[in-house]
């Protein structure tokens, strides 16, 4: 008996057994989750192995042509090897580079950041391909927190990580967004434990979007154009506040969040402005008026602490505070930045995207912990911004 055929013959056996097990269920039985997923696993695994005993090659080729997810990039892949060396030659020296397995497991994007699983490639072996390298990333920092949590003499050590991924999600974006279902990012996280007075925090985001800031300086003169780069801080907390205020459908908000011009709140009376140069100039009473003083307050904390000594390091970036922010909800926890450049054909693109997560607090079960995510668009940067 060859190891193949003994493999077949331990699979036919746990499929009879599930069989047995769950006779009687139907398909909304399935539906409904009733069949636990160690027990579903063998069903799918016989299910599609008779699925492809069926099919020829012809009918392979036919699915490469006429599907998306399987199509490769239209950007060269030496030129984002270019692309990934100039980065690392920025990252500083204690955020480790790390290879992620091309999966996660099942159910990381939905428990961490509400995610629906409709957008997610899930697989019948109990995992889902990566849709997003940042709560990849996530996961490993609490692994490797829970080992400094276990010394007292590094219970207070930072966790930094970095990675440059291909991710792949299952929504259908605009057509001319530049975005596709499949791409490689840049991405890089900080986990730690609190350190007080949103030391953490503040740290934490001068230090990415300083180096993103970096990196678009350094590509400007690399054959790149990214041309009235900007960044946009936001606390997700008043756009929480306003969506409740203004009874907005968040369905539709999360469908929208890389639609061009889709401002939702603009027509509803909201009277909180969509933008401000500083967080000082929205009026106590309006921040009172809509419950945001607390996270004005932060806000106001950033622009001491983050945008006014970038401004003195990068003069030619501008420095806004969006108040509207809608990507990100169920997302970010408060504090979050966006960064975003114009081509040479005056399309706008969101480049850089980060802010603080409760995800470790998740994994960990502990309020003590902070973890700031950040990712840079690498391959979306290098479609769009090759010079002419």
């Amino acid at each position: 008996m060859t190891e193949n055929d003994s493999d077949q013959d331990k699979t036919g056996l746990l499929v009879r057994k599930m069989l047995e097990k769950y006779d009687g269920m139907t398909v909304s039985d399935l539906v409904a989750g009733k069949i636990k997923p160690y027990d579903l696993q063998p069903l799918m695994m016989k299910a599609f192995e008779n699925i492809v005993a069926e099919m020829r090659t012809s009918d392979v080729f036919g699915k490469y042509q006429n599907n998306d997810l399987v199509k490769p990039s239209d950007v060269s892949q030496k030129e984002m090897a270019r692309l990934d060396a100039l980065i690392y030659g920025l990252v500083p020296e204690d955020f480790e580079g790390i290879e992620l397995s091309p999966v996660c497991p099942l159910g990381i994007n939905g428990t961490l950041t509400m995610t629906n699983q409709k957008k997610i490639l899930s697989t019948i072996r109990n995992t889902e391909v990566n849709a997003d390298p940042t709560t990849a990333l996530a996961i490993e920092s609490a692994k490797r927190r829970a080992e400094c949590l276990k010394s007292a003499g590094r219970k207070d050590e930072k966790v930094s990580l970095c990675t440059s991924h291909r991710s792949l999600r299952l929504q259908k974006y605009q057509e001319g967004s530049g975005f596709l279902q499949h791409f490689r990012t840049f991405a890089a996280c900080t986990a730690g434990k609190d350190s007080g007075d949103k030391k953490f925090e503040t740290d934490c985001m001068a230090e990415h979007i300083g180096l993103y800031l970096d990196l678009l300086e350094i590509l400007s003169h690399s054959g790149y154009s990214p041309r009235d780069i900007t960044v946009r801080i936001s606390d997700i907390r008043i756009t929480e506040k306003i969506i409740d205020i203004s009874g907005k459908d968040r369905n539709e908000l999360a469908l929208n969040t890389q639609t061009r011009d889709f401002k939702p709140f603009i027509d509803c009376g909201i009277r909180l402005p969509e933008t401000v140069a500083s967080p000082r100039m929205v009026e106590a009473e309006l921040a009172d008026e809509y419950g945001i003083r607390t996270a004005m307050r932060f806000l106001e904390r950033a622009e001491r602490e983050v945008t006014d000594k970038l401004r003195l390091s990068h003069p030619e970036v501008n420095f806004e505070f969006d108040l509207h922010r809608i990507a990100g909800i169920g997302y970010y926890e408060n504090l979050c930045f966006k960064i975003t450049a114009t081509n040479d054909r005056g399309t706008e693109y969101p480049l850089a995207d980060g802010g603080m997560t409760d995800w470790t607090q998740k994994l960990l079960q502990s309020k003590k912990e902070r973890l700031f995510i950040g990712g840079f668009g690498s391959e979306l940067f290098c479609g769009n911004f090759k010079g002419l």
